[in-house]
């Protein structure tokens, strides 16, 4: 199923309270954060920032200073790219020129980019943006995807999103070992199967029934064949067939005075139709006496 993600700016938007996304290969997660800036964001957890799979990016390592600004999406890109993590901020700036000449973005009111962005953020540089969330609830980081992409160019970033901000995953061995499914919570060891699984994922309601589910019994031939006898079908069954419906009313006229339940249901109508020969006009017998007995 292709779906098309047309590029927006910060100009256009869908509902903030609930987008769809398109994210490709029969997938689409409904993120009802989907127009919040992800960027400078508030203080990452330890076991986001201690994570040897990632580059958290907080701090310039070069001057040791914080990120104030809300580049980090920008970051990560660059790091895709095989530069240093101490000598990134002019070209991280590079790219952030890039994406406000390209969605004529003000730099110096921009809140960060948000998650319906990542199409058209996809398309300008020609990567593959997929977004993990981590967690730790039971005691071992658990990751779990927030958005797929629709994996239209080579490459791949792998982005870890935690407390508003953007992080690089570079090694996935060392990112995490469980995966879980943000459809159906089935967990996974493997990330190749993970998201094989998440490929295909159709999980609404699922139930158990102990005997199993419904099957149409077997008709009497069905059983009969079964016992090496066979019935001709012309001979098991009648070639002619009638439908009848009929209509009645409610007699309340001979009815106790203490209750509205009427005293009878007479016959107010029949209607009668078959494929019998002779007999194949649909026909009506109407009652017009108020008795029920003609």
């Amino acid at each position: 199923m292709g779906v098309t993600c047309t590029p927006l700016g910060r100009g256009g938007r869908g509902d903030p309270a609930e987008t769809l996304q398109a994210l490709g290969c029969h997938l689409a997660v409904v993120v009802s954060y989907v127009d919040h800036p992800i960027g400078c964001g508030k203080v990452i957890p330890d076991f986001v920032k201690n994570n040897k799979g990632l580059y958290t990016l907080v701090t310039n390592k070069k001057t040791g200073a914080a990120y104030e600004n809300d580049l980090c999406l920008f970051r990560c890109l660059l790091l895709h790219q095989d530069k240093h993590v101490s000598n990134c901020e002019h070209n991280t700036h590079r790219n952030f020129e890039k994406y406000c000449q390209a969605f004529s973005v003000n730099p110096r009111s921009f809140p960060g980019v948000t998650l319906f962005d990542l199409c058209a953020v996809e398309d300008l540089f020609e990567v593959n943006l997929m977004v993990y969330e981590l967690s730790n609830e039971t005691g071992s980081a658990v990751a779990r995807l927030i958005q797929r992409s629709r994996e239209l160019y080579a490459k791949t970033v792998n982005l870890n999103l935690c407390s508003g901000r953007f992080s690089c995953v570079f090694d996935f061995s060392k990112y995490v070992h469980s995966y879980a499914c943000p459809r159906c919570s089935k967990m996974w060891n493997e990330s190749w199967s993970y998201r094989r699984h998440v490929e295909s994922c159709n999980f609404d309601v699922r139930y158990k029934y102990s005997g199993g589910i419904y099957q149409n019994p077997k008709t009497i031939f069905e059983k009969l064949k079964d016992h090496g006898v066979v019935i001709p079908s012309h001979d098991g069954y009648c070639p002619y067939r009638s439908t009848f419906d009929y209509e009645s009313f409610m007699d309340k006229r001979n009815s106790p005075q203490n209750t509205d339940k009427p005293r009878g249901l007479p016959c107010m109508s029949v209607n009668v139709s078959s494929n019998v020969p002779g007999f194949q006009t649909p026909v009506c017998f109407v009652n017009d006496t108020g008795d029920g007995e003609d």
